[in-house]
C-alpha cells in the first residue's frame, strides 16, 4: 500500500470512528432526555394526585379505593361513614336506620320506608322484596319516587313492597343481603336489581369500604372471601398511625397508570361466557335463584342499563344481554329496561330518564316510574297479577 493510500485509509477510519462516537453521544443524549421526561411526568402525576387529594394508582383497584377512603378519613380525623351507610361486619355496610335527609327516609331497620315493617307479615298479603344498589334504593329522589315505592302505590295497594337497595352495592352484596336480612321478611317475590356497571364491583374487595366477595371454586362453586371485615375504626387507626401507608416510592405511578388503562380496557372488551368474570356473575345469579326458591319465593332479575349514550355498543350492553340469557338458562324470569328506555327516549326526547351526571346520574322521576310500569306489565305476562286481584294466600 502506498503512503497516499495508507493516509486515505487512516482518514476514513478516523472519520468512521468520529461518526460512531457522535452517534453514541446522540443516543446517550436521547436516552437522558427520555429519562428526564419520564421523571418529570412521574413527579407531575405524584404532585397532581397529592394536590387533588386523590389516591395514587395501583394495579389492584381495590387498593386504590382503600387508599382513597384512608386519605379522606385521615384528613377528616374520623372513621365515621359519610352518606347513608353504616358499618356491617358481614356485608361491609348497610343503610343507616332512622335516616331523614333530602327526601330520603329509612325506618328503624334501615329499610327505605316511611313505616316500620314487621318480620312476620300477614300470610294473606303479598310481599315483594327488592335488593340492589343505589338505582334500586332510588338515589337523589324522594321515597315516593323510588320505583319500588311507585310500584306499591300504583299496582300493589293491598300488598307490601320492601326496598332493601343499598347505595354502592355490588351484585354479590345484594345477594348476601337477601340471605342475611331479606329472608327474615318471608317475601313472596324477590327482585334483584342489577345495574350493569355493578358487574365490575363483584371483582372488588373494597369499594366505598371493605366488602365481602365471592371467588370461584371447583365446578364454578362459590366461596366467600374477605371476612371478617375490619371495623372502620381499626382501619382508620392503621393508616393514621403509619402502620399502613398510601402509595410509596417502590414503584412507578406513571407506568402503573398507563398499564391500568390498557389492561382494564382489554378486560372490558374480552367478556364472554367463558371469561372468569362472567362465570363468577353467572354463579352469583344461580346462587340467588337457588336461595330464593329454597325459601319458597319467586326470584326475578331486573336489569337496569347504563345511560343509553354510554350503553349501546359497549361492554355494558353485552353484559345486559348476557344477564338476560343467563336468567333464561336458569329458568328465572327477567326484565331488561334497555329497549323500553330506548323507545321512551325516541318518543319523548325532552323527558330525561336519568338525572344530570353532576348530581349522580341515577334514574330520574320519570325513569323510576317507567321501571315500575314495565315491571307490572311483565308481572302481568307471567300471570303473577293474582296478587293484585284477590287476597288468596300467596303460599298456596
Amino acid at each position: 500500500m502506498s503512503s497516499l493510500d495508507a493516509g486515505a485509509f487512516g482518514k476514513v477510519a478516523r472519520d468512521a470512528g468520529g461518526q460512531s462516537m457522535s452517534a453514541a453521544k446522540r443516543l446517550s443524549f436521547l436516552g437522558l432526555v427520555i429519562v428526564l421526561v419520564l421523571l418529570v411526568l412521574e413527579a407531575g402525576i405524584r404532585v397532581s394526585h397529592g394536590l387533588r387529594g386523590k389516591a395514587p394508582p395501583h394495579f389492584d383497584p381495590s387498593v386504590e379505593y382503600e387508599w382513597q377512603w384512608a386519605l379522606e378519613h385521615v384528613r377528616l380525623g374520623t372513621s365515621t361513614f359519610e352518606g347513608y351507610g353504616v358499618f356491617h361486619p358481614k356485608l361491609g355496610w348497610v343503610t343507616r336506620s332512622n335516616l331523614e335527609r333530602d327526601g330520603v327516609r329509612t325506618n328503624g331497620a334501615g329499610i327505605r320506608a316511611d313505616r316500620e315493617i314487621p318480620l312476620a307479615g300477614d300470610p294473606y298479603t303479598v310481599r315483594i322484596l327488592f335488593v340492589g344498589d343505589s338505582y334500586t334504593f332510588g338515589s337523589n329522589v324522594s321515597n315516593e319516587h323510588a320505583f319500588p315505592e311507585v310500584f306499591q302505590r300504583r299496582f300493589l295497594a293491598d300488598g307490601e313492597v320492601i326496598n332493601l337497595g343499598v347505595p354502592g352495592y355490588a351484585v354479590d352484596q345484594a345477594v348476601l343481603l337477601y340471605e342475611t336480612i331479606g329472608t327474615r321478611y318471608s317475601p313472596n317475590i324477590v327482585v334483584l336489581g342489577f345495574f350493569v356497571r355493578d358487574f365490575y364491583r363483584n371483582l372488588l374487595r373494597f369499594r366505598g369500604y371493605q366488602k365481602p366477595r365471592f371467588e370461584l371454586g371447583e365446578g364454578d362453586s362459590l366461596r366467600i372471601v374477605g371476612l371478617p371485615i375490619l371495623p372502620p375504626q381499626q382501619l382508620y387507626e392503621a393508616y393514621a398511625s403509619g402502620e399502613r401507608i398510601i402509595g410509596g416510592w417502590h414503584y412507578s405511578h406513571l407506568f402503573t397508570k398507563l398499564a391500568n388503562k390498557i389492561t382494564r380496557s382489554m378486560e372490558r372488551r374480552e367478556i364472554d361466557a367463558n371469561s372468569e368474570s362472567w362465570r363468577l356473575m353467572a354463579a352469583i345469579l344461580r346462587r340467588f335463584r337457588d336461595h330464593v326458591r329454597a325459601s319458597k319465593a319467586k326470584p326475578f332479575l331486573l336489569v337496569l342499563p347504563n345511560r343509553l349514550d354510554g350503553h349501546i355498543g359497549s361492554s355494558y350492553e353485552m353484559i345486559d344481554q348476557m344477564a338476560m340469557a343467563e336468567a333464561l338458562a336458569l329458568g328465572m324470569p327477567a326484565l331488561s329496561m334497555t329497549e323500553t328506555f330506548q323507545n321512551e327516549a325516541e318518543a319523548n326526547p325532552s323527558d330525561s330518564l336519568y338525572q344530570e351526571r353532576d348530581v349522580g346520574g341515577h334514574l330520574s322521576i320519570r325513569g323510576n316510574e317507567l321501571v315500575a310500569e314495565k315491571l307490572f306489565e311483565v308481572f302481568q305476562s307471567l300471570g303473577w297479577t293474582w296478587m293484585l286481584d284477590e287476597r288468596a294466600s300467596p303460599k298456596e
